[in-house]
């Protein structure tokens, strides 16, 4: 038995199988250690499935610049002279080259659009060819410079001027591939900052239009609240919320009629007639206006509680407010009856019957029942 073969030679199977199954050996590389590099495995697995940026240490949601920065870290830290693993950085050069390419360093949020992904596709098939004909370029030279025999040098002569011209003619292709890619990706940035910008606005404009409508629905609020408090002869106020213009035109004509009679019967006390008669047209004129009032204030309140999807809710003072609470509380418990082991079945009818139930306290609360005022 030769030198050699003593020192390849395994006494079992197993030990041959082991060896058969193990990783070749490459002075300077192992699998990881503290000083951030990757061993080969892993760098050939990242590799082989295409998450170059892994390789390279970066997220998929790095930024160009941070792209370029761990490209040029990865080539130092690998590189077989600053004491890396020379298989590993084989890997790692081609991965920084293709992310490196200047299509990839342009940054989409939330995700790459379809135009880009088509023409990133045309792109990496542009520069495959590009890559295809350089090599069949480099066959050609190399045959040419090895000085053929007179039978072989015209067709590899061909060849050579043919490889040279496709691969002259892609790279111009790829160039306008390239300005097309700039273009539509400017055009994109500019779109979706318009967007952002009319985003915004429409979030602006719909915080002010709720924060109005939160303003205006107080005084809806606040006449619900106080109808059992009113007394004298004060003329209401039609809330901001109430948008009816019929309603809120009524209750102008309304407010016009009653300051006639208190101007008549201000006049009438001063010579000393009786008022009697103008004070029952104004008493019958502020019902009038109380009536209305709170008709559209009902209609408001109802409409909030129905598009909201939440059960009304009235004060104590309010004649309404028994009938209210008896259907909230049957409401409540439907409601409840319905639990995650619930069958479809039960629980359509459940949830019919709850509807029933919200739809009566609408009805309900959209009734515009008089409210007694003392005067």
């Amino acid at each position: 038995m030769s030198g050699y073969e003593s020192a390849t030679h395994t006494p079992d199977k197993s030990r041959a199988d082991s060896m058969t199954n193990a990783t070749p050996h490459t002075p300077g590389c192992s699998n990881g250690t503290n000083s951030g590099r990757i061993g080969i495995v892993e760098a050939e697995r990242l590799y082989k499935s295409n998450r170059l940026r892994e390789l390279i240490g970066v997220g998929a949601e790095a930024q160009p610049l941070e792209v370029k920065a761990a490209c040029k870290r990865a080539l130092l830290l690998h590189h077989p002279d600053k004491g890396g693993c020379a298989e590993v950085f084989k890997l790692v050069q081609p991965a920084t080259e293709t992310l490196l390419l200047e299509e990839n360093l342009y940054a989409f949020e939330g995700g790459v659009p379809s135009w880009a992904k088509l023409q990133l596709k045309d792109l990496a098939d542009l520069r495959r060819d590009i890559v295809i004909w350089r090599t069949r370029l480099e066959s050609a030279r190399s045959k040419l410079e090895a000085n053929l025999s007179a039978s072989v040098g015209p067709r590899v002569q061909n060849d050579f001027l043919a490889a040279e011209k496709a691969v002259r003619n892609l790279n111009v292709i790829l160039q306008q591939a390239l300005a097309r890619f700039k273009s539509c990706y400017s055009e994109h940035v500019r779109v979706m900052r318009a967007r952002a910008v009319e985003f915004e606005a429409r979030r602006v404009k719909e915080a002010a239009e709720l924060a109005l409508r939160e303003r205006q629905y107080r005084g809806v609020v606040e006449v619900i609240s106080h109808r059992h408090q009113r007394g004298g002869k004060r003329f209401p106020r039609m809330p901001g919320a109430v948008t009816d213009q019929d309603s809120q035109l009524k209750l102008g004509g309304i407010k016009a009629n009653y300051l006639k009679v208190i101007s008549t019967t201000r006049k009438r006390v001063k010579r000393g007639i009786d008022t009697a008669d103008l004070e029952s047209k104004s008493h019958a004129l502020l019902l009038e206006a109380y009536a209305l009032v709170d008709h559209c204030c009902n209609n408001v309140h109802a409409s909030a509680a129905y598009y909201q999807r939440r059960f009304p809710v009235l004060p104590k003072s309010d004649p309404r407010w028994p009938s209210l609470a008896a259907l909230n509380k049957e409401y409540r418990r439907l409601t409840q009856c319905i639990k995650k082991n619930t069958s479809t079945g039960q629980s359509i009818v459940l949830n019919t019957m709850a509807e029933t139930v919200f739809g009566q306290a609408i009805d309900i609360l959209a009734s515009s029942d008089p409210i007694p005022m003392s005067c």
